[in-house]
């Protein structure tokens, strides 16, 4: 069976138990755009969704709103250029997350109709950051506590 039937198999047979979606770096262009054609309907049986890796931009800015309204349970979504998807995303919640100083300026500055970004309790950037409270004024419900850098202690 070609991957790319083994892709549509899986997909389709996503009965709302899935905790993950990844897709093979080799796999077909055609495969990406079925998953992505059928996450988008999928969204709202996928309660226990847990980690969606996006690596491509098939309709992301429709498929994000419906994972956010849908997916309770869902810490953690590996999107490079997640700004160049929804630029207009008015709600991210990213507690308990890994979110490096460097992307979390890139949320910041490329989402502009943010009213609400959660990112307490998060690993890369420090909660008292004054140039990331700055670039931050302009959402209504920023919050941030609790977020600092994991420091591993030296060993012998």
């Amino acid at each position: 069976m070609e991957c790319t039937s083994l892709i549509k198999l899986a997909v389709d047979r996503g009965s709302g138990y899935d905790t993950t979606l990844a897709l093979p770096k080799h796999c077909s262009e055609k495969a990406r755009e079925y998953a992505a054609k059928i996450c988008q309907k999928k969204t709202n049986k996928w309660k226990n969704l847990e980690v969606l890796p996006i690596k491509w931009s098939y309709n992301m800015a429709e498929i994000i709103p419906h994972i956010s309204l849908h997916c309770k349970n869902f810490p953690q979504l590996i999107a490079p250029g997640l700004v160049n998807f929804v630029p207009n995303i008015r709600y991210l919640f990213l507690k308990v997350s890994g979110i490096d100083r460097e992307n979390l300026v890139m949320i910041l500055q490329g989402c502009k109709e943010l009213a609400s970004l959660d990112v307490r309790d998060c690993i890369g950037f420090e909660d008292d950051d004054a140039e990331r409270l700055q670039l931050a004024l302009h959402i209504p419900a920023f919050m941030c506590e609790g977020s600092g850098i994991l420091i591993l202690p030296l060993t012998d």
